[in-house]
């Protein structure tokens, strides 16, 4: 994924949300989850410069040898918190999927 900003996000969210889920959800929440989107792209994007060249991605140079790339862990954060937030917020497919049949 590309680096996309927030306001992007956004838009994209709201564009590809079916009709009617939106309405039912926590608005901070959306904006934690757009903000967690923003911020995967963001780490992503920085790993990727990071394993640019190297043989092993993902690996960095500990004192004590080779060891996972903080940003890694961050990256698994935000896939965690964006997890979440789908499902509190019935922003998943299997919701979408109701939603969508609701709406017909």
């Amino acid at each position: 994924m590309a680096h996309v900003r927030a306001s992007e996000l956004w838009s994209e969210t709201l564009r590809d949300a079916p009709r009617g889920v939106l309405r039912r959800i926590d608005w901070a929440a959306l904006a934690s989850y757009v903000a967690a989107l923003d911020r995967y792209a963001r780490l992503e994007q920085t790993q990727r410069q990071l394993d640019e060249g190297r043989e092993l991605p993902f690996l960095i140079k500990g004192s004590h040898g080779p060891m996972l790339s903080p940003y890694l862990r961050a990256m698994n954060h935000c896939i965690w918190v964006i997890t979440r937030l789908q499902v509190e917020t019935g922003f998943n497919p299997g919701a979408l999927r109701l939603a969508r049949h609701a709406g017909r």
